[in-house]
């Protein structure tokens, strides 16, 4: 399919915006500014007080669609109030505070049309702070495979660099869950990568911004709680029993809560990999070597985390394949997805 004819398919850019007058005019500008110019945006007003509207209603480009909610009602239902309107062939998600680089769209549609088993494709992504500046560079694994199995540890697509074929999205009911306050992004990954196929472009496509308004303790508490919600789900997929107490060690394991090693012993951690491992062998939920590469990953990134010496994470890591009674060595994926500080 030539260049000419790729242009006449239609995106429609999802975005939900509450008080966003400080960065929705530069994610609005990222929009504009791409090479791929076929696109609908839709931004839902969830219902703003500060000059959002007026920021919006400046851009004089009858491809923006401006609606606005008629009470505060929450992202979730911002975005599927905008879906519900979306009439492009693909759905291209951004933030309002976020933005992507002019060849995103080009490259996702191209990737898209090459690849048709694919149905949702995101990218590598630039964090930056509220000045713009860069923080660090995030690289996720790039594989179907390999997000399915690392989507049960932490969400391995970043929202703003997401392109959904509309029809996947629509056929599989894949609309946000407003239950969500937080982490809506992550819980409708956990369900698409068991409907289809994600890819991650290695490529930095989109700017994620990390606000300090992001990361307020009761903000973390909320994410942390709707995190384990998704967890729990998979846990119980696994067949597993007592999910509250498998919780508390999956959240030491993914460094969402702080290993206390005067009361914890890595044996707890690595007891409960064994007991993951076995139960995803007995159900296959997740294909099941790529799984324990993932653990054997997560794991090496606990041992790093908690500034174990190098010698005693060589220790851990034998000690794990070992209980696992298989050698895995998922080495080279790790190199591929490190994350790099500014």
């Amino acid at each position: 399919m030539n260049r000419q004819n790729i242009q006449t398919q239609k995106i429609s850019v999802v975005m939900a915006a509450y008080n966003s007058e400080k960065f929705i005019s530069e994610a609005i500008e990222s929009i504009i500014n791409q090479t791929y110019y076929n696109w609908e945006l839709i931004i839902v007003d969830d219902f703003s007080t500060d000059g959002t509207g007026t920021i919006i209603n400046s851009f004089d480009d009858n491809r923006i669609i401006y609606l606005k909610n008629e009470t505060n009602r929450g992202a979730p239902f911002s975005r599927n109030k905008a879906i519900e309107y979306a009439t492009g062939e693909f759905l291209a998600i951004l933030d309002a505070d976020d933005y992507s680089f002019p060849e995103r769209f080009q490259q996702q549609v191209n990737f898209l049309n090459k690849y048709p088993n694919i149905d949702i494709v995101g990218s590598y992504v630039k964090e930056i702070n509220e000045k713009g500046e860069i923080i660090r560079y995030c690289k996720y694994p790039k594989r179907p495979i390999q997000i399915i199995c690392s989507t049960f540890f932490v969400c391995s697509i970043v929202h703003s660099t997401a392109m959904i074929r509309r029809n996947f999205f629509i056929s599989n009911n894949l609309f946000y869950d407003e239950t969500f306050s937080s982490s809506q992004d992550y819980e409708l990954w956990s369900r698409a990568v068991c409907l289809g196929n994600i890819y991650n472009i290695p490529k930095f496509l989109s700017c994620y911004r990390y606000s300090e308004s992001q990361i307020s303790s009761i903000k973390k508490e909320e994410q942390k709680m709707n995190a384990q919600r998704i967890t729990s789900t998979f846990i119980k997929k696994l067949g597993l029993e007592k999910v509250e107490n498998l919780l508390k060690t999956h959240s030491v394991f993914i460094n969402q809560c702080t290993f206390d090693k005067s009361i914890q012993s890595v044996d707890e951690i690595i007891k409960w990999a064994v007991l993951i491992y076995e139960a995803n062998k007995k159900t296959k939920l997740f294909p099941v070597r790529p799984f324990a590469n993932e653990l054997i990953l997560r794991f090496l990134k606990f041992n790093r985390v908690n500034k174990f010496s190098n010698t005693a994470t060589l220790k851990n890591v034998l000690l794990l394949n070992l209980k696992l009674k298989s050698l895995f060595f998922p080495y080279l994926q790790l190199f591929f997805r490190l994350t790099k500080m500014r």
